[in-house]
């Protein structure tokens, strides 16, 4: 016997592999309680024509002319909320007309459409019918076999052309973010999945992921998905050679401290490409060039002031040199009202940790506050006594803290490359 309970008929694409059309089905599931299990049963309503619209056959014109004669509807219920929001963020970011432009009419209003679904829900794509239809959209066309047939004809090179024109469209300030980020994955049939360094710290297999962006907008360029175990400097030289096949030139590739080596900048010099990087405070050169400021970047020529907060400010001077791998600039910032944070911060946790060491109440993290700032002595006659170590104290207050550097050979104006 066949349950009663039914969800409603989904319609499908079915290709006949000897004449090459496209028939449409209703394809209805129920649960059979004789058998125990789900089963399908099928109706063919029609097929796709040339220009891919469908064409219904009489069956089921007829059919939908005596339901609605029989059903007349009173007032039909779209839900508005989302789309209200989300038709504002395509329209502002123009990406309709490239999206068509790269694949089609049909393909890019298919994208569009499971693109909505899938920032609103996050659900997976196959359940983006019924949410469709109820927001107005012909969510019946896009059933799962349409969407796996969609994400199927997505290739390489059709990304590529879209990826191609995205880029052209929206990087017009020519600086470009770069970023990589791990997914961790239990997942164990995917090439992708690999051992790596885990920026989660989870002890788990990972894909990484690179994106590009827009300094302008924010807007996201460019992706990659790439094996868990690639280093950042691999990841990097696959993006150089991307942006070398997608034909972007002249663009100024803005990366975090991660990215820092003397490699690395010179394999993006050696693209053609420009760069915009903070240096890591561990090395020499930086602490030498921060010394060689010190006393004459707090001067008023050197303030650069928060656009958002006319009282808030920093300084910046800049420092010019040749490199192997061409002309930089090394702009030195310092911000002074980080660098009283970050000394009222280490005085409170020095504070504790005298605390800690004159009770004995040892904490294991501090050890290296202890072993840097403290000497402790024990006597028969006063017990333990803790002193604090002045000279490193002073060495801290006086030493690199609020300061950072970043390194350019794209940008000469010290508050513009720290907008980037």
């Amino acid at each position: 016997m066949i349950d009663a309970n039914e969800k409603p008929p989904k319609i499908i694409r079915v290709t006949n592999k000897k004449n090459g059309v496209t028939y449409l089905y209703e394809d209805q599931a129920f649960w059979n309680s004789e058998k125990k299990r789900g089963e399908h049963k099928r109706k063919c309503i029609g097929r796709l024509g040339p220009d891919g619209d469908a064409i219904y056959n009489e069956y089921y014109l007829a059919r939908k002319e005596a339901v609605k004669a029989e059903n007349p509807l009173v007032s039909k219920t779209t839900l508005m909320g989302q789309n209200l929001i989300m038709d504002k963020v395509v329209k502002d970011t123009g990406i309709k007309p490239v999206l068509k432009e790269a694949f089609g009419s049909d393909d890019a209003d298919a994208i569009l459409q499971l693109a909505r679904y899938s920032v609103c829900e996050g659900k997976a794509l196959s359940r983006a019918e019924d949410w469709l239809n109820d927001r107005g959209f012909n969510g019946s066309a896009l059933c799962s076999q349409r969407i796996s047939e969609l994400l199927a004809s997505l290739s390489d090179d059709r990304r590529n052309t879209f990826f191609k024109l995205w880029i052209n469209k929206q990087a017009k300030k020519k600086a470009l973010l770069f970023d990589i980020t791990s997914i961790s994955s239990y997942g164990k049939n995917n090439a992708y999945v690999e051992r790596g360094y885990n920026r989660d710290h989870e002890n788990l297999r990972q894909i990484n992921l690179g994106l590009l962006s827009a300094h302008s907008s924010n807007v996201p360029l460019w992706y990659s998905e790439l094996p868990g175990s690639m280093s950042d400097s691999i990841v990097l030289d696959h993006v150089l050679g991307s942006l070398e096949k997608l034909d972007v030139k002249d663009i100024n590739l803005v990366g975090d401290r991660g990215f820092y080596s003397e490699a690395n900048l010179r394999n993006i010099a050696g693209k053609g490409q420009k760069f915009t990087i903070p240096v890591p405070s561990s090395l020499k050169w930086q602490k030498e060039l921060i010394d060689k400021v010190r006393d004459s970047i707090r001067r008023p020529a050197n303030i650069i002031r928060n656009p958002e907060d006319d009282k808030s400010y920093i300084y910046g001077i800049t420092d010019y040199k040749t490199e192997p791998y061409g002309r930089t600039w090394r702009h030195v910032y310092f911000d002074p009202v980080r660098k009283e944070q970050d000394i009222a911060s280490l005085m409170l946790r020095l504070r504790k940790c005298e605390e800690e060491l004159a009770s004995g109440n040892i904490v294991e993290r501090n050890k290296g506050l202890y072993e840097t700032y403290f000497t402790v002595k024990e006597t028969p006659k006063r017990g333990r006594k803790v002193s604090l170590n002045e000279e490193a104290v002073t060495s801290y207050i006086n030493g690199y803290s609020g300061f950072w550097i970043i390194l350019t050979n794209a940008e000469k104006d010290a508050s513009k490359a720290l907008e980037h």
